[in-house]
């Protein structure tokens, strides 16, 4: 194998890491369009703060429809739909444009996972949605969210989904 690294460390890319990455470039060269990988996003354009940015794996922008994409090397499933990174992910992406109407109606986020195929699940999960349901949903809610989180005394909640990473 290849050591390699990146903002988190270091680690080997062996012929199995190799192949799993290989089912995320064979989705993504399958879509055609223009692909921008490692793609930082900010979405403070369009929620008011700037503390929600963060790096998408791969978008691809086909025709009317902006894909989202991010790869999961992990055995703890993950589903793009209502996936909260992904939503921010493509409140990024749009925040990169000036003003509707934007260049594309449709969003379709994906999570690429090619362990789950180990446990007979499906390796990549996709949930399709518009550029005016993150709009209309997505935006209005990381504002709440993020102006609750500004309070002071705002309660910290540990739990099993957003501390199963944490030390």
């Amino acid at each position: 194998g290849m050591t390699t690294s990146d903002d988190e460390g270091s680690y080997t890319i062996d012929a199995d890491r190799a192949k799993r990455v290989k089912v995320a470039i064979d989705h993504v060269r399958d879509l055609g369009g223009e692909v921008t990988t490692e793609r930082r996003v900010d979405p403070s354009r369009l929620v008011g703060r700037d503390d929600l940015g963060g790096t998408v794996d791969v978008t691809v922008i086909v025709g009317d429809t902006a894909h989202v994409i991010d790869y999961k090397d992990g055995m703890a499933p993950v589903t793009a739909e209502n996936n909260l990174q992904l939503e921010q992910y493509a409140v990024g992406v749009l925040a990169e444009y000036p003003v509707r109407p934007y260049p594309f109606t449709e969003m379709w986020l994906t999570i690429i996972q090619p362990k789950l195929a180990a446990k007979g699940m499906p390796v990549i999960s996709t949930w399709k949605t518009t550029v005016d349901d993150i709009m209309d949903r997505v935006v209005p809610a990381l504002q709440r969210e993020g102006s609750a989180c500004d309070q002071p005394g705002a309660p910290r909640i540990p739990g099993e989904d957003q501390c199963r990473y944490c030390p």
